[in-house]
């Protein structure tokens, strides 16, 4: 029995304690290493993703914040230059600051979409 027992010693690999051999070892870590790629993978794509999701966002809000808020208020002072209450000037001038104030207000709610849509992604990734 003894002899048995020596002979099935002697025939196994050398193990830690996990019960690894350094072969299992380094098959788990190129496992691992390849894990690891195809999550780096996954996140270029997601972030690809979320780029499209921003461009998308941003044509839809340029065309909704556009076409309400401004026009309206430019028609109101196409109104008022039409009854001679403004000049010309200060019509051109007032349009001017609407389209400089919504240009303004699109870049900022763009930045904040696209900000929630990166911790959105990171948190993705945390789990």
């Amino acid at each position: 029995m003894d002899e048995e027992l020596a002979s099935i010693k002697e025939d196994e690999e050398p193990q830690d304690i996990f019960g690894m051999s350094p072969e299992d070892w380094e098959d788990l870590e190129g496992k691992i290493g390849k894990a690891i790629q195809l999550a780096g993978q996954l996140a270029d794509i997601w972030g690809q993703f979320n780029q499209i999701q921003a461009d998308k966002e941003k044509k839809k809000n340029y065309k909704n914040m556009k076409g309400v808020v401004t026009e309206k208020k430019k028609e109101l002072l196409n109104k008022q230059l039409n009854a001679g209450k403004i000049s010309q000037e200060q019509y051109n001038a007032r349009t001017s600051q609407l389209d400089a104030d919504l240009e303004k207000k699109k870049k900022t709610e763009i930045a904040k979409k696209q900000a929630k849509n990166v911790t959105k992604r990171n948190q993705f990734f945390r789990l």
